[in-house]
């Protein structure tokens, strides 16, 4: 409550975790466009009751990315580092809690295990990273190697494509 001195204000948390779920569930490859905090900031606006500050937003986004509770994930389109777009999705750093709101949202059983799956993914890349802070996926191109990460599966090779149960990325090493 010392963060925000409108009671108001402290409401702002629960729209931006449901627009960031909403966002999730919506852009699968990123936005093309702008960053996730601006798309975050149309959508918590619009559903917003009360007259919510500019300032007051960005001040609960910004936290929330500070604080952990929050990641970005940047896009390299064809590899070329002069078409990066930083911040184009925006993960939750727990599972528990991508949980939580994703069943907030109304998504359905098999739609929020794809969505959790995406951001176990994130978040076990991202520990891996030490450098830069932000992660970035290609998502055009051609590919040396492709790692398909599957649910219900016991895994194995064809050509390119290496297929992984989900639950052994931690246990899988990138050469």
């Amino acid at each position: 409550m010392r963060y925000f001195t409108d009671i108001e204000d402290v409401s702002v948390f629960t729209n931006i975790s449901l627009s960031i779920c909403r966002i999730l569930l919506r852009e699968k490859k990123g936005l093309d466009e702008g960053s996730i905090s601006e798309e975050l900031q149309k959508l918590v606006m619009k559903n917003h009751s009360s007259n919510l500050s500019k300032a007051t937003y960005f001040r609960a986004i910004n936290w929330l990315y500070q604080s952990g509770i929050v990641g970005y994930c940047g896009k390299i389109i064809e590899m070329d580092i002069l078409d990066f777009k930083p911040s184009s999705r925006c993960f939750f750093m727990d599972l528990g809690i991508t949980y939580y709101y994703l069943s907030r949202s109304g998504a359905d059983a098999p739609t929020r295990s794809g969505t959790l799956n995406e951001n176990y993914v994130y978040i076990d890349l991202l520990k891996r990273q030490e450098f830069p802070e932000e992660i970035a996926f290609e998502t055009q191109g051609k590919a040396q190697k492709l790692l398909y990460l599957k649910g219900d599966t016991k895994g194995g090779v064809n050509g390119k494509v290496e297929t992984l149960p989900i639950y052994l990325l931690e246990r899988y090493q990138f050469d």
